[in-house]
């Protein structure tokens, strides 16, 4: 038969693994949570850039770049400046200049915003760049020279700072 002392020692043994193993699943569950979480917020994000006023600044300045026929130049590099005054001459020929430019300054907000996401750690950075990567290279690459020239004019000091290093502009553009 077991002591007293034997079943107690048992007990103790049990108890303590029972505790090591509801912390190893509370800590398992806590952070499946904390990634369901970054990836709520990434599609989310990502979806936001689909819809209502992100999508409205999108589709007027499609329509604007559509005017510029801007296909032709594929596969032919064009220098940074070349393209910021591509762009400015772009708002400055635009119906409405103002909202052309603000649509600029959105959709390059926008993307700041998202690499500022992913750069704290509250968005999961493979879903952000497997959905919005490419895009943002895109944008980045047209529009940053343009914010670059009317930064400093509009006090914008920054607009651009995290998509450029977002889409690693440099290298990308």
């Amino acid at each position: 038969m077991w002591s007293m002392s034997r079943v107690t020692a048992v007990s103790t043994i049990v108890a303590n693994v029972t505790v090591v193993v509801s912390l190893t699943i509370a800590v398992l569950s806590y952070t499946s949570q904390i990634a369901q979480t970054k990836r709520d917020a990434a599609i989310a994000l990502a979806s936001e850039f689909r819809s209502g006023d992100l999508l409205a600044s999108q589709r007027r300045l499609a329509i604007e770049l559509a005017k510029l026929g801007l296909g032709r130049f594929q596969g032919i590099a064009i220098e940074r400046e070349t393209i910021g005054d591509i762009v400015s001459n772009l708002v400055s020929a635009s119906a409405t200049p103002d909202e052309i430019r603000q649509d600029i300054i959105t959709i390059v907000s926008y993307f700041d915003d998202v690499a500022i996401c992913v750069n704290v750690g509250t968005c999961d950075e493979p879903v952000i760049r497997t959905s919005l990567g490419e895009t943002a290279t895109r944008y980045a690459c047209l529009l940053l020279p343009y914010t670059q020239k009317i930064a400093r004019e509009q006090l914008l000091e920054g607009l651009g700072d995290e998509l450029r290093s977002f889409v690693d502009y440099k290298k990308a553009c």
